[in-house]
């Protein structure tokens, strides 16, 4: 394995969203969509299995409803899953409320196709930051482990 230390291995994180084209839409229009999630998310899962790379895949509760052999076949080729929420909505949209509700319905959806604890969770548009800090004591309260949605 390639090192930049010397006697160290060098380790990349690799997280995919599987949200669908139309998802920055409302979802009382989603159904009139052409859903390409399915095809595009198997290409990519064809392409980690020839190079033997695992990754995380964070998954909107929503996909996982519509389609959860693809996040069966995720699993079952040993990736993380995920929570990208239900609905793809951003935090700074949702009260405090409404983002917990939509939360546990999409932890709700993927632990039960799953059969796993939901241990992650990245938000819509990366929309944590110090005004939507509170979220971080719901995802604590709801028994997830880390976020992966804060950067600079």
């Amino acid at each position: 394995m390639l090192s930049f230390r010397e006697g160290g291995d060098r380790k990349n994180i690799l997280t995919i969203d599987v949200e669908d084209w139309y998802m920055d839409t409302d979802i009382s229009t989603w159904d009139s969509y052409e859903d390409r999630v399915v095809q595009c998310t198997q290409k990519v899962l064809e392409i980690l299995d020839e190079t033997n790379t695992e990754a995380t895949f964070f998954v909107v509760g929503y996909v996982a409803e519509h389609f959860p052999e693809l996040i069966k076949d995720i699993k079952n080729k040993r990736h993380e899953i995920g929570t990208h929420g239900y609905s793809h909505t951003s935090i700074k949209m949702q009260t405090a409320s409404e983002f917990e509700k939509d939360l546990l319905k999409s932890i709700k959806i993927l632990e039960e196709i799953t059969k796993d604890k939901i241990k992650g969770h990245r938000a819509c548009e990366f929309s944590i930051g110090e005004e939507t800090s509170l979220t971080i004591d719901i995802l604590k309260k709801n028994g997830l482990k880390y976020d992966s949605s804060v950067f600079q």
